[in-house]
């Protein structure tokens, strides 16, 4: 088996399907061979924490604080720290007394 090349590994690693190819240069047909499963998109966007912050009338390290107890679940992209609704809807929920 051939070494993958660089594309190949890039295409896997950010989740577009790989294809397989024939060993003559001459057929160029591809076909999927292993495409990735992609769940559904959340129906509503992630909020960022000064959004969230704002909703629930708290200061930023406030909510901070929230987040490094554990006590606000969030989802980090890289730097980007984001809440999806539906684990501030928990959060509010849990809350409520």
């Amino acid at each position: 088996m051939a070494p993958r090349s660089h594309a190949t590994r890039r295409r896997k690693l950010i989740g577009l399907p790989l294809t397989a190819r024939t060993g003559s240069s001459a057929s160029r047909d591809s076909q999927p061979v292993d495409a990735p499963s992609i769940e559904a998109a959340p129906a509503l966007p992630m909020l960022r924490v000064g959004e969230v912050a704002q909703q629930l009338r708290l200061a930023p390290r406030s909510l901070w604080r929230l987040i490094d107890r554990g006590e606000l679940k969030v989802h980090r992209f890289g730097r980007a720290v984001r809440i999806s609704p539906a684990d501030l809807a928990a959060f509010v929920a849990a809350r409520r007394g």
